[in-house]
C-alpha cells in the first residue's frame, strides 16, 4: 500500500517539501562537504523509498541550487550530488511552481522572465 505522506517520515537530515507531483528536499550548511553529504545521503533514502512504494523517480527532471551570497558562491568549487549513480544537474536559474529562482536570492531573473511574457503578449 502506497502511503505518500509518509516520505517525510523517513527521518531525513534534510526537510521536504511536498506539493502535488513536486518534492523538494533543502538543506542549510556553512560547509559544503556537509551538504553534499546529507543531501546525497537523503537522496539514497528517497529513492528507496520511491522503489519500496512501486514509484518512479524522474531523474532527468531533478536538479539543485545552491542558494548564498555571490562571494561564497564563488568559493564552491565543484559539488557533486547524485540519484541512483546518476549526476543531477545544478542549475541557475531555476523554476519552481512558477517562480524564477537564482543563487543569490536575487528577483533579477523572475521579473526578466515576467517582463519577457508581458511583452510578448502586448
Amino acid at each position: 500500500m502506497i502511503y505518500v505522506n509518509d516520505l517525510p517520515d523517513c527521518h531525513l537530515a534534510t526537510d521536504i517539501i511536498l506539493y502535488t507531483d513536486d518534492t523538494v528536499i533543502y538543506y542549510s550548511s556553512k560547509i559544503v562537504s556537509d551538504l553534499q553529504h546529507h543531501i546525497n545521503a537523503d537522496l539514497r533514502t528517497v529513492s528507496e523509498w520511491f522503489s519500496r512504494n512501486l514509484l518512479t523517480l524522474n531523474i532527468s527532471k531533478c536538479n539543485f541550487v545552491i542558494f548564498g551570497s555571490p562571494q561564497k558562491l564563488n568559493r564552491i568549487q565543484n559539488i557533486l550530488v547524485k540519484v541512483e549513480d546518476t549526476c543531477i544537474e545544478r542549475t541557475q536559474p531555476s523554476k519552481y511552481l512558477g517562480v524564477t529562482l537564482n543563487q543569490s536570492m536575487s528577483w533579477a531573473d523572475h521579473v526578466d522572465a515576467i517582463s519577457t511574457k508581458i511583452n510578448q503578449r502586448i
